[in-house]
């Protein structure tokens, strides 16, 4: 088997066993890790493929912070993917079995937020209804349904659930790139800054909403 280590500046570091894991020359910041027996393979025999050759690619790139992909409902990309081309089925199914034990068992805690409907799921459970009760109840506030400024209560409404969306489409997005796909530690990404400032922001939306409600329905003050 041949491993290939290639940086985001294109240097590459190449390897036969596990030592090219702990080589002094790797790349810096790595983008991607190839495995494959089909390099090798060639090196003896180069007119010929092998019967049994597998490609496997992981790669630690991240979203964009902004994605405008208007398709928000598939699950995040990544170019990452296992190839296996076996003419033996033991073979196959070996193949097969590692690849999926080692990469499951590797998945992140927050790997549920790349999954396809995600985005759905957050906006229809989460976002629209913590959005539609802030907008009532500062529309109620400002714009009374028996005060002067009635006829702005419905342009209120209409701008504010626009604008929430917006904000939950770019929020979603942000996420995304703090909680990457595949995430190398050797990389050192300092995305973590970014984590305790999302983690700060939805603590922050949870207490001032449960707050809100609380006093609202229950007439509970949390804080006197």
């Amino acid at each position: 088997m041949t491993v290939s280590i290639i940086g985001y500046d294109g240097q590459t570091s190449y390897g036969s066993n596990e030592d090219i894991f702990t080589a002094k020359n790797l790349p810096s910041n790595i983008e991607r890790i190839f495995f494959t027996n089909t390099t090798a393979w060639q090196a003896e025999s180069p007119d010929t493929l092998p019967p049994n050759r597998f490609a496997v690619t992981i790669t630690f790139s991240k979203p964009p912070v902004f994605d405008p992909n208007p398709l928000v409902s598939e699950p995040t990309r990544n170019d990452s993917q296992v190839y296996i081309k076996s003419e033996d089925i033991v073979f196959f199914r070996a193949c097969r079995n590692i690849a999926s034990k080692k990469l499951t068992t590797a998945m992140k805690w927050y790997s549920f937020i790349h999954a396809k409907f995600a985005y759905d799921i957050g906006l229809w459970l989460i976002a629209l209804p913590y959005s539609l009760y802030w907008i009532t109840h500062f529309m109620d506030r400002f714009f009374p349904s028996d005060g002067p400024n009635v006829s702005f209560r419905i342009p209120f409404y209409i701008y504010s659930l626009g604008i929430s969306i917006l904000l939950y489409r770019t929020f979603a997005g942000y996420i995304k790139w703090a909680f990457p796909v595949n995430v190398l530690e050797e990389n050192k990404d300092r995305a973590w800054t970014h984590r305790v400032f999302i983690g700060a922001v939805i603590s922050s939306l949870v207490v001032s909403g449960a707050k809100s409600v609380l006093e609202t329905f229950a007439g509970i003050n949390l804080f006197g």
